[in-house]
């Protein structure tokens, strides 16, 4: 049975809004508000969509790797004693006196590697069964505590009929405990059944995870799999025998004595104790078959020639740097930047040469004037222009606008995105020349030599393109089920679009009437979880910002 999510913020307010996003700084569920205001937080929160695999916590390998008590510390052995892989520090700490403790690597050759994994899958398979039943009895709950509450009202009222009129106000006030009490109980069960949705959920990721590392056919890869991923299950297997059942009492005193020595109706009480009901459930087997989804691929729609000329990772700028914006510049060189740190980099197409320079707030965007200037915006701060020959930066500019976000340059015609539903059209001195209002929100912006805009909406589950005419008219310029969360556009020397889907995991190129597109590039190409990209005219490449901000391949 399917259990809708609910906002968390809106749950601890006692509003019940369904959610459409994940914030990665919170690890929460949030709505569609809830997500609009957490992109604006400064520095802003990263949002993804719910179904996106890569948006909820560390990634498989990570965590395969990592001990998750010292965090920075990879796994190296495995006590046999304890059943358990361990890093160097857990060694020294916890298992100094060990007598069976072997490298995972020469431990790994020896083990039934094969046996274990069937084994793990198979408790896996019957977790995710447990997890659905305690989900259906928690669901189950609240019906229940409606009927408490019903007979409970009942008790009340033949209590009532026993006493005189003037009882009214006490009588009110323990109805308005017990609804109280009952609002309580409802919103822990929610939340409980939420949380085990979420658990649910992370299950069935590693299940699937499990089966590609089986797949890898690395000993050593699955073997630390099957470790971590046991470890886990016996963790939820442990908490859910700690599941509290939750109900409603009313306790009546004697009639007599109520009436003799009167002080109030009764007291309200919340019973919170080990679920009977579904210990009761976990002893039968059950039984869950998976429907087959099918994998299809988009391939068949991919008639674009990019292929890979370069590739990085992000770390060779520093750590905990996550680029999302960027663009080329001369000399075959890159200009990036993070928009939760206060740098600029500049580097080849391979990532070498680095330079860094620091400015003194977080960027927000960045786009090239011509071959010597680019424009870089800094919200409420306004925006700067950049030397590309000396890599120096100009004094700020505020134009008279609530903020500076997207930005783009064309012919000479620099746009940028105010933050408020609308653009502006500036000079290199900031002077405001126009001003047009937007439908949407704007998460990214480019426009071509006639004046055409085109914009990414930074509304959640809104994959639309949008174009606003150079008369001011906006209309729909693209809409395609294949494009999931739209990350970035960019512009061809031709007038065709490219647009990233950061969730779709590919590339659509769309011919400048929208009437005709191709997936140019997509995940096998190394397109996964992108936040942007940008096209250079001159030679013909692209390159797109991938896994987050951590990986930058050129394309040819």
């Amino acid at each position: 049975m399917d259990v809708d999510k609910f906002c968390s913020g809106c749950l601890r307010d006692q509003e019940q809004n369904a959610a459409a996003a994940w914030c990665l700084d919170c690890k929460e569920d949030v709505c569609e508000a809830c997500a609009k205001a957490h992109r604006r937080i400064n520095p802003p929160h990263k949002v993804m969509p719910l179904d996106d695999e890569y948006a909820k916590g560390p990634s498989f390998t990570h965590m395969m790797q990592f001990c998750d008590v010292h965090t920075d510390q990879k796994f190296v052995q495995f006590c046999t004693q304890h059943n358990q892989i361990i890093c160097e520090c857990c060694l020294k700490e916890d298992h100094v006196n060990c007598n069976s403790v072997t490298s995972i690597e020469s431990f790994s050759k020896e083990s039934e590697n094969g046996t274990w994994i069937k084994e793990l899958q198979r408790e896996m398979i019957n977790l995710d069964g447990d997890l659905h039943i305690m989900m259906k009895i928690q669901t189950e709950m609240i019906p229940k505590l409606k009927e408490q509450k019903k007979e409970i009202l009942k008790q009340l009222s033949a209590v009532r009929q026993q006493i005189d009129a003037h009882l009214n106000t006490i009588e009110n006030k323990l109805i308005n405990d017990l609804s109280k009490k009952y609002n309580t109980c409802k919103g822990k069960v929610e939340q409980s059944n939420h949380n085990t949705a979420k658990r649910r959920s992370d299950l069935q990721c590693w299940t699937k995870n499990l089966t590609k590392i089986e797949e890898s056919r690395d000993e050593v890869q699955i073997f630390q799999a099957i470790k971590v991923f046991d470890r886990k299950v016996q963790r939820e297997k442990s908490s859910m025998n700690k599941s509290q059942q939750i109900s409603i009492e009313f306790h009546t005193p004697d009639i007599n004595e109520l009436l003799k020595n009167f002080i109030g109706f009764g007291e309200i009480s919340v019973i919170e104790c080990i679920n009977l009901e579904l210990q009761q459930a976990l002893k039968h087997d059950q039984s869950f078959n998976e429907s087959e989804k099918s994998n299809v691929s988009d391939s068949s729609l991919r008639e674009g020639n990019f292929k890979c000329i370069n590739a990085f990772s992000t770390p060779i700028f520093g750590t905990d740097v996550e680029i999302e914006r960027g663009c080329f510049i001369t000399n075959n060189r890159l200009l990036l930047l993070d928009i939760d740190q206060p740098y600029l980099y500049v580097c080849s197409f391979d990532g070498s040469g680095v330079e860094t320079i620091k400015v003194d707030q977080k960027p927000w965007d960045v786009a090239l004037i011509d071959t010597v200037n680019a424009i870089i915006t800094f919200q409420n701060k306004g925006y700067r222009i950049l030397d590309l020959t000396t890599l120096t930066l100009g004094q700020y500019f505020k134009p008279e606008a609530p903020g500076c976000y997207a930005v783009t340059s064309s012919q000479g015609q620099i746009w940028i995105d105010t933050g408020s539903f609308a653009i502006i059209q500036i000079d290199i001195n900031g002077n405001v020349l126009r001003t047009l209002t937007t439908k949407h929100e704007i998460k990214s912006i480019c426009s071509n030599d006639t004046g055409n805009i085109y914009y990414v909406s930074n509304e959640v589950q809104n994959d639309r393109i949008y174009c606003i005419k150079a008369e001011g008219e906006e209309t729909i310029f693209y809409d395609s089920p294949d494009l999931r969360w739209p990350s970035d556009i960019t512009l061809d020397n031709k007038g065709n679009v490219y647009v990233a889907g950061g969730v779709s995991n590919n590339v659509h190129k769309i011919s400048p009437d929208g009437k005709r597109h191709e997936i140019v590039l997509s995940k096998e190409d190394g397109v996964y979880s992108s936040c942007g990209m940008c096209y250079n005219k001159e030679r013909k490449t692209i390159f797109v910002i991938s896994d987050y901000g951590n990986n930058i391949v050129t394309y040819k």
